[in-house]
């Protein structure tokens, strides 16, 4: 389109020549574009482009903001956005080296009641077969031995496991209102659990230097903790 008052060609859709300003001829029926506000990030000023795209810089926010009608909704002083579960258990209080003692001391005594009830039926599962087969004592005790020795592990890694990874809680941090989670505030799930449960035996094979670290480390982390990626919490009474 052929700007009446310099001469210069401009695109069609242009409301007004690019070279002089002036306001081109327009179809019948043809409504102006309404002038657009950019938001720019914070720490520079408003950009507004009009109606033949130009931008213009400079304009103060709230003059744009009500030529426009795009006033940026705000919340009323005093209203207090709910934080999310998850966000709200990572910034409770961590839970110190005693309290995280005192309840692994429980789990340790629930865990070897039960290593001890599954030992006792191994031991009578393997002699009572051992009195139906003409197999040697030393094997006997070899076999008791080793089936004994596995599902003590069974246990452990079934016990910690399966309540860590249920609801963050063993039955000794249940007792004591602690709670297993992630550095992020969700929750930990059966996978994680189970890493978690293979780390701690890294801080017990370094002469529990592992658990020691949770005295001294800012977020009370042990090394199980550190590779897993989890804190462990006070929960509010």
């Amino acid at each position: 389109m052929r700007c009446p008052a310099c001469g210069y060609i401009s695109f069609g859709h242009l409301l007004t020549c690019k070279r002089c300003g002036k306001a081109l001829p327009q179809p019948p029926g043809r409504r102006p574009s309404p002038p657009m506000l950019i938001v720019p990030p914070a720490g520079q000023s408003p950009l507004i482009r009009g109606p033949n795209g130009s931008p213009r810089v400079g304009s103060p926010v709230g003059a744009a903001e009500s030529a426009v009608g795009l006033a940026e909704p705000t919340a009323p002083e005093g209203i207090q956005v709910p934080l999310s579960e998850a966000a709200s258990e990572a910034s409770l209080p961590k839970a110190g080296f005693w309290i995280r003692g005192l309840a692994f001391l429980v789990d340790a005594i629930l865990v070897t009641v039960l290593v001890w009830i599954g030992g006792a039926l191994v031991q009578g599962s393997v002699w009572i077969g051992g009195a139906f087969s003409s197999a040697p004592d030393p094997a006997l005790e070899w076999l008791e031995s080793a089936a004994g020795m596995i599902l003590a592990l069974l246990i452990e890694a079934a016990y910690f496991t399966l309540t860590v990874g249920h609801s963050g809680q063993t039955p000794g941090k249940r007792l004591l209102r602690l709670k297993v989670i992630r550095v992020n505030g969700e929750a930990v799930g059966f996978g994680l659990a189970f890493v978690r449960w293979l780390a701690q035996g890294i801080s017990f094979l370094a002469l529990g230097v592992g658990f020691l670290m949770i005295a001294f480390t800012r977020n009370k982390q042990g090394l199980h903790d550190k590779i897993a990626g989890t804190l462990v919490v006070r929960l509010p009474r």
